[in-house]
């Protein structure tokens, strides 16, 4: 089984791969699962890992929201328009 696209461009060491997936695997928010083909283990979250990423996804939502109260109500939905279709339509689709 290759490689992901770019992986080995992104982590070349094994040893700083397992390091990294050790910490990402450390008190618990994520835990290695094995792929289909058992050959590689996939990184899922946790129920704690979940109640996390939901924190951080509230305190990012109401910074944006504090940050953007204070533009015109036709600019802030444009930007969050145009930040929907880059993410869904652009680089990150």
């Amino acid at each position: 089984m290759p490689a992901p696209d770019g992986w080995t461009k992104t982590c070349t060491d094994p040893r700083l791969c397992a390091a990294i997936v050790d910490r990402f695997t450390f008190n618990g928010p994520s835990r290695p699962t094995p792929s289909a083909d058992r050959r590689a283990h996939l990184l899922v979250l946790t129920e704690q890992g979940q109640l996390t990423v939901a924190e951080q996804r509230a305190r990012l939502a109401a910074h944006i929201m504090a940050s953007l109260s204070s533009w015109p109500p036709g600019e802030a939905e444009a930007f969050a328009r145009h930040l929907r279709r880059f993410t869904l339509d652009g680089l990150f689709a």
